[in-house]
């Protein structure tokens, strides 16, 4: 949180009013914050002037002079936000609206040094900015791969090269571009990110708690709570994949048993699907799957709609499991809905109505009326979206001004 003056603060809080409402007038302006019309004017003045607002029609409905409604100028300000996977980084310059103007993804120097792979990436954000150079880019977002290991392709050498490959883009990486580019930026993990741009863009835009589930090769859990993101202590919060929901042989890489991650995740159903194969056990994917490749969650899914018994028992099995570890945590967090996205949700209907009953089953009544939501955004859109919405964030301030989200509708609904 940055601690503003007098005047930066009035600034401010007519920009939130302004972005929050979406659209809004002077005079209603003047009604919420209680200023003068003519210090409503003064400040409104200098955000056109700099175009970050701009006026539209007049507001519709009422008795008396039509007003002239104020909005962001969504077109024009935007921010860069970034994701370094183990092997690839993916730019993309967004609008303050969400909207992706570009996206690049291009491959990190397989053999390069330090030095150089940070040369490449500041040398692809020039490009960018050149090419959006009459657009006002706020700042630079950072996503890294996160603290999950199943979330870096550690296959590849360059992920290998850093024993802390986060720190070096939080550190190294973090304070080269602010040198080079002269711009704020910030870093963050992407299981927080996933979270932060649903929030923003996605479909928990304008809920205050809500879990995010990333169903993967891993599962990983990010949430808000009270309107804002939860990171914990150390930025190590929503582990649920690594949450003991029973007593398991199965070692997890985090090295202890019984974790939800070892049963639930895919590979997990993909490892009892295949050891059941070759036990003999009878199933349509015999007539389809060719052993010799990687069994995928199309081909689980294919056998799933065709009312499967083997991989349909293993499948609401992993359901089953993830469903009590969620509902642990929709026990103690009591959030407004929970918010699916990730791969597995390839699997179909099946899979999630599975999951769903499973949560439903373990929680309290005080927890009726949760909601489930799938996110239409794919998780290469959603990473570099909430990188950029940090900036953004923090352009506006916005846990100094998160009370504003309450008054929002308000505004809207007196026009």
């Amino acid at each position: 949180m940055n601690f503003l003056n007098y005047k930066d603060y009035r600034r401010y809080l007519v920009l939130n009013l302004i972005y929050t409402s979406g659209s809004i007038s002077r005079t209603r302006l003047a009604d919420v914050t209680g200023y003068r019309p003519a210090t409503i004017g003064e400040i409104i003045g200098e955000l056109l002037a700099e175009q970050l607002i701009v006026e539209t029609g007049p507001a519709c409905g009422g008795q008396g002079r039509r007003r002239t409604l104020l909005e962001m100028n969504g077109s024009y300000i935007c921010a860069l936000g970034i994701y370094i996977s183990g092997g690839a980084v993916t730019y993309a310059v967004t609008t303050i609206h969400g909207e992706i103007l570009q996206m690049v993804e291009t491959d990190i120097l397989p053999d390069g040094t330090q030095t150089q792979r940070i040369a490449q990436i500041i040398g692809n954000i020039r490009q960018l900015m050149a090419a959006f150079a009459h657009l006002k880019i706020l700042g630079i977002g950072i996503c890294d791969p996160g603290h999950d290991p199943g979330r870096l392709d550690i296959s590849n050498d360059y992920a290998k090269s850093f024993v802390h490959f986060n720190d070096w883009i939080h550190h190294d990486l973090r304070a080269a571009i602010e040198e080079a580019m002269g711009l704020p930026v910030e870093t963050s993990t992407n299981s927080i990110l996933i979270s932060v741009a649903e929030e923003k863009f996605g479909v928990a835009n304008g809920l205050s708690d809500f879990i995010c589930l990333d169903l993967c090769n891993g599962i990983g859990m990010s949430f808000y709570s009270g309107g804002s993101v939860v990171s914990g202590a150390t930025g190590m919060a929503g582990q649920i994949g690594h949450t003991v929901v029973r007593t398991s042989e199965r070692i997890c890489y985090c090295g202890k048993p019984g974790c939800a991650e070892c049963a639930s995740a895919f590979p997990a159903i993909q490892a009892n699907i295949l050891a059941a194969l070759r036990g003999g056990v009878a199933s349509v994917l015999n007539t389809y799957y060719d052993h010799s490749r990687e069994l995928t969650v199309r081909d689980v899914r294919r056998a799933l709609d065709q009312r499967d018994k083997m991989c349909r028992h293993y499948v609401k099995e992993a359901a089953g499991i993830l469903g009590t570890a969620v509902a642990n945590a929709v026990n103690i967090l009591n959030p407004q809905a929970v918010i699916l996205h990730g791969y597995m949700l390839e699997l179909g209907d099946y899979y999630v109505e599975a999951l769903q009953e499973a949560v439903l089953e373990n929680t309290l009544h005080l927890c009726d009326g949760l909601e489930f939501k799938i996110s239409p955004i794919s998780l290469d859109r959603l990473l570099p979206l909430g990188a950029a919405a940090m900036i953004f964030n923090s352009y506006l301030n916005t846990e100094e001004f998160r009370w504003i989200q309450r008054l929002g509708d308000q505004a809207e609904e007196k026009l």
